[in-house]
This record gives C-alpha cells, sequence and structure tokens, in this order.
C-alpha cells in the first residue's frame, strides 16, 4: 500500500543530509506486548553472521541456509525450501546495493517513521498486503532496494503474518534493525507510542560470538509474551558514556521485565511521544510531527550537555567540537548564548587552517544559527571581561580577540552597514571607557 508516514527527515531545515545517515533515536521496546526484536541482520562471511544470517520473526533467531546433507543448495532453489518449511523471513543481502530479501516475496515501504507510528495508522483498519517483488532467472523474489536508514517496512514472513521493521543503522557487519512481529495473522498492530534512545552504533565483532543456550522452555500469556531480542538496548541496560560502541550481538537476549533506572539515551534525556489522536487523519499527522520535534529538543539539550563539558581528553574534544557543530546545524538558537561564551574554543585538530571558522567551531556555529547568534554575539560583547589574562602568551585567551571574533559573527550575519550601526549605537551607550574604546577599535574608522 502507498506510504502513509510521513518523511519526518524532509521536515528538517537543515543541510542536505549524507546517503549514509544512521537513524538518531530508536524505540524502547521493552514495554511492547507483540513479539519484537532488535538486532543485528549480519552479512554474509562476517564474525555476526557465525550462527546464520536469515531471521525467523516468529523465534527472534538468526538462521543458517539449509543444505543437502552438507552439501550447500543452488541458490533459485532455496527460496522454495525456505518458505515451504518456514525457516527464515528476512536477510541483509547486499551493502554495497542497500538490498534486504523478503524471503515470502511481499514487502511495502511505509515511510520514515518510528514502528509505534506506523501501528497508529492500523488503529481503523489493517495494512494492506504487502507489495509482491516478482524475481527472475538469476534473483529471488523479495529483493527490496535501496533499504533506507530511519525508515519502516511491512514484511510479509513465510508464515503467512506480517512485521513492521525499523531500518536503524547500515554498518559494515550488518543492518542494525527493530521489528514487532504480529502473530494473529493480521497485519493490524496495537502498539503506543514509545520512549525514544539514542541509538549506539554497532562494533564489529573480532571473533564469532559464542552460540547462546536456549533458555528453559516457560509458557508465556497472550498479553506478555517472551520478549525477543537479538541485540542488548538502552532499555535493558546500564548505558555507558557518551560516543561509547556497543559491540554487535546475534544470539537473542531477554532484557528483565524492568528498564533499568538510567535507562532512555546516552545522555539520560528520555522522551516519551504522545499517543495517537482518536481518527485516522490524526494518526497519520499528529505522531510524526511530535516526533520531530522531540528528537529535534532531545539533540539540542544532548549537545548543550556536551558543550558544557570540560573535555579535556581528546575523545571529549572531538565529542565538543562535533556537538558544536550539530548546534549550528540544528540552528538551534537556544544555544547561541552558551556558543557566544565559548568563542574562543579552540578545536585542536585545525591549527594549521587559521581561519576562524575552522579553529573555533563555536563561531562557526553561531553564523550558520543567524540572527540569533549575531544577538547573542553583541549581548557577550556588552558582559565580557576586560580584564587581561595571567597568562598573556595565548593570545586566544585576551579581550581583544574574543571581541574581535564576536565582532566578526555579527558582521556576517548582520552585513558591515548594520554592524557598524551596532557598534557604534552600543559605544555611545556604555559609560565603561575602556569598553567604548574596544567598540571603536571594532569599528575600525569611524567617519
Amino acid at each position: 500500500m502507498p506510504s502513509k508516514c510521513l518523511p519526518l527527515l524532509a521536515l528538517l531545515l537543515l543541510a542536505p543530509l549524507p546517503a549514509h545517515a544512521a537513524a538518531q533515536f530508536q524505540e524502547d521496546l521493552s514495554k511492547v506486548a507483540l513479539p519484537h526484536g532488535d538486532l543485528v541482520l549480519p552479512l554474509p562471511g562476517t564474525f555476526e553472521a557465525a550462527h546464520g544470517t536469515m531471521l525467523k520473526f516468529a523465534d527472534g533467531k538468526l538462521h543458517a541456509a539449509p543444505t543437502d546433507n552438507g552439501r550447500p543448495i543452488a541458490p533459485m532453489d532455496l527460496p522454495k525450501i525456505l518458505q515451504k518449511e518456514n525457516i527464515a523471513d528476512l536477510a541483509y543481502i547486499d551493502a554495497d546495493s542497500n538490498e534486504i530479501w523478503s524471503i515470502s516475496g511481499r514487502i511495502s515501504e511505509l515511510g520514515t517513521c518510528y514502528l509505534s507510528d506506523a501501528a497508529a495508522l492500523t488503529v481503523d483498519k489493517p495494512f494492506d498486503r504487502p507489495l509482491e517483488l516478482t524475481g527472475d532467472a538469476t534473483h529471488p523474489a523479495g529483493l527490496f532496494k535501496p533499504v533506507v536508514e530511519g525508515r519502516t517496512y511491512l514484511v510479509e514472513a513465510t508464515d503467512g503474518k506480517f512485521a513492521l521493521v525499523r531500518i536503524i543503522e547500515k554498518s559494515p557487519v550488518g543492518l542494525h534493525i527493530q521489528y514487532v512481529y504480529q502473530p494473529n495473522g493480521t497485519a493490524k498492530f496495537s502498539m503506543p507510542a514509545q520512549q525514544l534512545v539514542d541509538v549506539l552504533p554497532v562494533t564489529p565483532l573480532t571473533a564469532p560470538a559464542p552460540e547462546t543456550p536456549p533458555a528453559p522452555a516457560a509458557a508465556a500469556s497472550p498479553a506478555t509474551p517472551a520478549p525477543i531480542n537479538g541485540m542488548a538496548t538502552a532499555a535493558s541496560a546500564a548505558l555507558p558514556d557518551a560516543g561509547a560502541p556497543i559491540a554487535s550481538l546475534t544470539a537473542p537476549q531477554t532484557p528483565p521485565a524492568q528498564p533499568s533506572a538510567n535507562s532512555g539515551s546516552i545522555s539520560g534525556i528520555t522522551l516519551r511521544m504522545d499517543g495517537p489522536a482518536g481518527n485516522a487523519q490524526d494518526a497519520v499527522l499528529e505522531p510524526p510531527m511530535n516526533t520531530y520535534l522531540a528528537e529535534r529538543s532531545a539533540m539540542i539539550q544532548h549537545r548543550m550537555q556536551l558543550l558544557a563539558s570540560a573535555a579535556n581528553t581528546p575523545a571529549g574534544q572531538d565529542q565538543k567540537t562535533q556537538a558544536i557543530a550539530d548546534l549550528g546545524a540544528l540552528h538551534a538558537a537556544e544555544a547561541a548564548d552558551t556558543l557566544a561564551r565559548q568563542i574562543t574554543y579552540l578545536d585542536a585538530r585545525k591549527t594549521k587552517d587559521l581561519a576562524p571558522e575552522s579553529v573555533h567551531p563555536a563561531f562557526a556555529a553561531l553564523i550558520k544559527i543567524g540572527k540569533p547568534g549575531a544577538d547573542a554575539a553583541l549581548k557577550a560583547l556588552r558582559s565580557m571581561d576586560l580584564t587581561p589574562p595571567a597568562d598573556t602568551s595565548d593570545v586566544t585567551q585576551s579581550p581583544e580577540y574574543r571581541a574581535r571574533l564576536l565582532a566578526l559573527v555579527i558582521r556576517d550575519v548582520e552585513g558591515d552597514e548594520v554592524a557598524d550601526f551596532l557598534l557604534k549605537r552600543e559605544a555611545a551607550r556604555t559609560p565603561d571607557p575602556r569598553r567604548r574604546a574596544l567598540y571603536e577599535a571594532l569599528l575600525g574608522q569611524i567617519p
């Protein structure tokens, strides 16, 4: 069926995103009643593929391709066997072509949205059956490309049931996905809006993961089926420091019954989206917009925490520099005052390039923010400390250097004519002769 999930990325008034852009957030599925999973679909030949490459939604496990008494089965004979015996439902075929394989032959793209957003569209009626993608003499049916990070797909399983699959991240070893499986045979998913957590990047394994022994069988009530996860999530374990990667796992894991106290995101920020509205129109329009606004707010808050950090290590400096660049790209007016106070923060990696926008990331970010950035720079000029630093060997810490950077922000945003007017006005208003002299010096020659 045609996509009804609004393309959230089209709402971002930012610079164009690169073709490879992992999703910023994923859902905490720990409290979802339907069978679900969070795992890496491994590429053949990787350590992650040691225990199988094809996912079966019904048991949440990765399965290896069947053989004929130990002998490989011809590739074009394999689909019939997989379908007839319901061995597996989904595989990641080719990283270069961004191709996944719905083994049933049926898959439809629903657009850029979360699993819960897609589920909200089935409040009144289930999805139509996914499209059948026909094959040919050399390609099986069900090959879909290109898959895009952040988008959700409706997949028919080989048992005739359905799953929603969201692409989180493409990595060199496989495809990080989240899915929700509907075992009752309809394409209707009962799933409220979920808490959002930061995506932790996949780290390739350096050796095959040990095979996890099967857990003892236990009867699960329909309302609380056994969780099906193939990858530890932020909701099921205490999170590491910001930026710390996670190892990809292929063996199913069972999360604890309750999320940990600091579950949510790398920075400890958590979001809970409003539930879908009562009618189908609202269910289509409102959740994606709410999601976008919540994502943007959380991204800014997270990066402002990094901006406030001391950044005493190379890794910390890299994180802080990237956070400042992101705040500029997000046009985060709420961060402008903090950026103006840290305008002399130096990116030590760029010292060979003396352009201020290269060596001072806060300078470049304020210019990208625009008018709020120029206003923050003027405000910082009014209140900045004019006392010379104790260490005069570092020119970047002198009041004059800081003032020149702030004035350059105003000139770049407002233009020379307006900047000169603003600086003349500030010079006329200040009772402090030292500050007046500073404004006049920034003007250059006053007519």
